[in-house]
């Protein structure tokens, strides 16, 4: 399942940041899933791995030693999503409004109507353990004068959870994140997701 979210206001900015990522090299490499069988018992065993971010492009005059403040305050938002989105409710779970709260007011609107991509609203009831088998995150980053204002993240997101029954499903959400700085706060503004259900 694909969405797409973007706010007219700044519709400009993502197809720009939209042009940029297509320069992006492949990575194919996933885990096979944190889980151990012990008989017909199957258990989550491992914890999530941690979100992993690289900038893959940042120009504009940012100086390098400024390069990791940068990442790490691009890396919040996105952080902030993935787990109220996916990692952080207490399964079974029905309720994941935290997932919007690094988004701007009117992206928050327009992915609460994709919930089933951009939260883990579709399983959540049925769910009750979830690990994170991989989080990564490649920024490319948009800067005039020293001065950043604008970044699109490709995600990709590998995720195990476990049934009521002790049975194991595996999904992918991945695409493109379009955020944007406000003072020195990222937040969400736009993007384009994928969902995918994988063995």
């Amino acid at each position: 399942m694909r969405v797409r979210g973007l706010l007219a206001g700044v519709l400009g900015v993502a197809l720009l940041a939209g042009g940029v990522t297509s320069c992006t090299s492949g990575d194919s490499s996933d885990s096979t899933g944190p889980n151990t069988s012990t008989g017909s018992t199957v258990t989550l065993t491992q914890p999530s791995k941690p979100l992993t971010v690289k900038v893959e492009q940042l120009g504009g005059g940012v100086k390098k030693k400024d390069v990791a403040s940068v990442k790490a305050a691009v890396a919040k938002p996105i952080a902030a999503w993935v787990g109220g989105g996916f990692l952080d409710p207490q399964y079974p779970a029905t309720d994941f409004d935290a997932a919007f709260a690094s988004w701007t007011p009117g992206a928050a609107d327009l992915a609460k109507r994709d919930r089933d991509v951009t939260t883990n609203e579709a399983l959540g009831s049925k769910l009750v353990a979830i690990v994170a088998d991989r989080q990564s995150a490649k920024l490319y980053v948009f800067a005039t004068h020293g001065t950043t204002g604008g970044a699109t993240a490709k995600v990709k997101l590998r995720f195990t959870g476990q049934l009521s029954d002790q049975s194991l499903v595996h999904f992918v959400v991945s695409g493109d994140l379009y955020l944007t700085r406000k003072d020195s706060q990222w937040q969400i503004f736009g993007y384009q997701l994928d969902r995918e259900d994988v063995a």
